[in-house]
């Protein structure tokens, strides 16, 4: 529990639901590559149907048919074009005049609440994720180029990739997948407790260099 070092005493509580909450991704995604599953769809345990699910078949279909190793379909703090795009609520009754689309790339956007994947993916995700030395969400972060391009070459390296290209990812302009947890008023966002998101996936990297379905739910939340 002390693997990070000292915590400040307001943070420990903070720390823990982080560090308990990826793990809990990485056992997903072990269960997932011991399978025989093409491909699984992530989920955290406060995922909550959009309307824009509800109104999205025909991109469905593109997704089933599209070929990519990381998919990413909810999203929070979401910036597009430089625009801040509030997380929708869960009300997927609410009709909506958006129509949702398949984009290349990850987006600029935190949370990861909701993430595709292919066993391609599933293994590049777990040579970051463990040991944990970052919040999963920004282990995503970092592959998206939210970060900045040199953590994103240096994420991509710690995964044993030449490039985040590889993981030919995707998301959807919208989220198909909203969070129980914001819509209460619940999420408000703090800085990672977990004080080496951007400089953390170098010293892997080196570490890596010297040694060259159906949903799966986990929690985000302190296991006692």
């Amino acid at each position: 529990r002390q693997c990070h070092g000292p915590l400040p005493s307001d943070a420990a509580s903070r720390h823990c639901g982080e560090v308990c909450y990826t793990l809990s991704v990485a056992r997903a995604l072990q269960r997932f590559l011991h399978g025989n599953q093409s491909r699984v769809l992530i989920l955290e345990d406060d995922v909550c149907p959009t309307q824009h699910l509800h109104q999205s078949a025909s991109l469905l279909r593109q997704v089933e048919r599209s070929h990519w190793h990381v998919l990413k379909m909810g999203h929070c703090l979401h910036q597009r074009r430089g625009l801040v795009v509030d997380e929708p609520d869960c009300d997927a009754t609410r009709s909506t005049s958006a129509t949702p689309s398949l984009l290349e790339g990850l987006g600029q956007s935190f949370c990861a609440h909701a993430i595709g994947l292919s066993r391609f993916g599933a293994q590049a995700l777990l040579r970051l994720t463990v040991p944990v030395s970052a919040v999963f969400d920004d282990v995503i972060a970092s592959l998206s180029g939210t970060f900045g391009e040199r953590q994103q070459r240096l994420a991509a390296r710690a995964a044993g990739l030449s490039s985040a290209r590889l993981l030919r990812a995707k998301s959807t302009s919208v989220s198909l997948f909203g969070q129980l947890s914001r819509a209460r008023g619940g999420g408000d966002a703090f800085p990672s407790t977990i004080d080496t998101r951007r400089e953390h996936f170098g010293a892997v990297a080196n570490q890596r260099d010297q040694r060259i379905s159906a949903p799966v739910a986990v929690e985000d939340r302190p296991v006692n």
